[in-house]
């Protein structure tokens, strides 16, 4: 994704905040320019994935591009028994998602380890030994189930970064005893944005057509898919500064507050007029003041003093 809108814009410095399953879709937030040193605040963004299960069969990879494990052909008692019971068994597994509180990387992850990813390691028939990271469900909303052959559902998942949804399609198939992957992913929000604001590369190579760079930027912040930077740090709280001050910042000299321009140490958007100039905490630095400790710095000096 990132290549194809480095070749349809002409821009080089472009990044990407979270990467999709080769078999899914959705949502992807990209970064553009200087902008790109937003990534890291757009990555711990909650999101919000729809998934297709099916149950019956497990793969190596937890979903269809896999090879199968195993399989599992449902009797009519056991079809039987799931109608009668409204697929109690079904519903109880999905609930017992959100007591998840970590969850081990699967195999087939881009996860580093000793600077190869794990699928690398997966390809080559090695199992590498993984830490369960932590991991937050706040909602698993069954949405829809059927039985044929075999039990499909949808689910919509409300999670914490980092979570896989493929494993968590596993877990189901072990909680139920019957295998389970998934056949279909969508990323539907990611933090404040939603799959419905998103823009396919068929319609901005449409609204680049005949115009220049700077024209076609134009008409994608008009369309309101270009978005300013500061929209990253949404919820953020917003700390103004004098010229001289964020010049400092820029520049990384130390800049200090009075202790009466904050209460309390926090993450703050560093302002000066209209320019978001850095990303910063505020520390105690002595009982009158606090100092400003920039995490990322979103302007050069030049730009600054062109305001």
């Amino acid at each position: 994704m990132v290549a194809r809108l480095r070749g349809l814009t002409g821009i080089r410095k472009i990044g990407h905040a979270g990467t999709l399953d080769p078999f899914a879709d959705g949502l992807l937030a990209v970064c553009i320019g200087r902008a790109t040193r937003m990534i890291r605040y757009l990555e711990q963004h909650d999101k919000v994935y729809r998934v297709t299960v099916a149950f019956g069969r497990s793969t190596d990879t937890y979903d269809l591009t896999g090879k199968t494990c195993r399989t599992h052909q449902l009797t009519e008692t056991e079809k039987k028994q799931l109608l009668t019971s409204d697929f109690a068994v079904v519903r109880r597994a999905v609930r017992a998602l959100t007591l998840m509180r970590e969850q081990e990387p699967p195999m087939y992850s881009a996860v580093k380890v000793e600077g190869r990813p794990l699928y690398a390691y997966a390809r080559q028939g090695q199992t590498i030994e993984r830490q369960a990271r932590p991991v937050r469900i706040d909602k698993a909303i069954l949405e829809t189930i059927s039985l044929d052959s075999h039990v499909t559902l949808d689910m919509t998942i409300h999670c914490s970064k980092g979570t896989y949804i493929r494993s968590l399609c596993e877990y189901l198939g072990q909680m139920t005893g019957w295998g389970a992957h998934a056949t279909a992913l969508r990323r539907v929000a990611s933090g404040p944005w939603h799959v419905g604001q998103a823009v396919t590369l068929t319609q901005l190579a449409a609204w680049m057509d005949g115009r220049t760079r700077e024209e076609a930027l134009r008409i994608f912040a008009e369309k309101g898919v270009l978005l300013p930077a500061f929209a990253a740090l949404e919820g953020l709280a917003r700390l103004t500064i004098e010229t001289a001050a964020a010049h400092d910042l820029v520049c990384g000299r130390p800049v200090y507050l009075p202790a009466e321009r904050s209460d309390r140490s926090q993450r703050v958007a560093i302002w000066c007029g209209e320019q978001l100039v850095a990303v910063a905490q505020l520390e105690r630095h002595s009982e009158d003041t606090w100092r400003i400790r920039t995490e990322r710095v979103l302007i050069n000096s030049a730009d600054l003093l062109r305001t």
